[in-house]
């Protein structure tokens, strides 16, 4: 699924699918810096990631997913 992908100021990453708009909600997290976008198979993510995009729209990417957010923002495609 293609991702953009977006830093918050305190650079927790914030991930919504591309095919959403931008979530109301995220206003409440200040301003948002773009990084990129990845695609990614969510399967390689925690069930609770993809419930919160389900649910919310977007999700925290935190510890190791944060890196292989990033390492898919870098390399355009990363799947299981």
């Amino acid at each position: 699924m293609w991702l953009n992908v977006y830093a918050r100021l305190d650079g927790v990453l914030i991930v919504v699918p591309a095919l959403f708009q931008m979530p109301v909600a995220l206003e409440r997290s200040g301003p948002l810096q773009p990084v990129g976008r990845a695609d990614l198979d969510l399967g390689l993510m925690p069930d609770a990631f993809v419930e919160a995009m389900g649910a919310s729209g977007y999700a925290e990417a935190l510890g190791e997913h944060d890196a292989l957010i990033r390492r898919a923002v870098g390399t355009r495609a990363l799947s299981a």
